[in-house]
């Protein structure tokens, strides 16, 4: 098996979405990476748990009451619940996260939190 090969397939990636056309956005970039999908918040932290991740992408809004207004706050229920459990554990310390959410106080309280807990993270819209 060629390196390049081999190196791809030892990445491990998280993707915390609920948007089908997100997941099927990312399904097609990273062919031949471990992937783990989810929406739900204590599945995250339980894959957190079990596994070691190299690139960790997280959206904020994760329920469909969520995009009626940005004002509320539910976050146990978006990804700054993944957020605030990484920042709070210091697990996955080595992971780069990046923040591609549209919902943009979410993803700024987002990356607040996890940058003041020393982790790589960036913003993409």
């Amino acid at each position: 098996m060629p390196l390049k090969q081999l190196w791809k397939q030892m990445l491990k990636i998280l993707i915390v979405e609920d948007m089908q056309e997100r997941i099927d956005w990312f399904k097609q970039q990273f062919i031949g990476y471990h992937v783990d999908i989810t929406c739900n918040i204590p599945e995250a932290i339980k894959l957190c748990q079990e596994n070691k991740y190299d690139n960790i992408f997280l959206d904020h809004d994760l329920q469909e009451n969520h995009y009626a207004t940005w004002d509320v706050r539910d976050d146990e229920n978006t990804g700054y619940g993944i957020a605030k459990w990484l920042a709070n554990s210091l697990a996955q310390r080595e992971a780069s996260v990046v923040i591609h959410s549209l919902n943009d106080s979410g993803r700024k309280r987002m990356y607040h939190k996890l940058r003041s807990a020393g982790y790589n993270v960036q913003i993409v819209s």
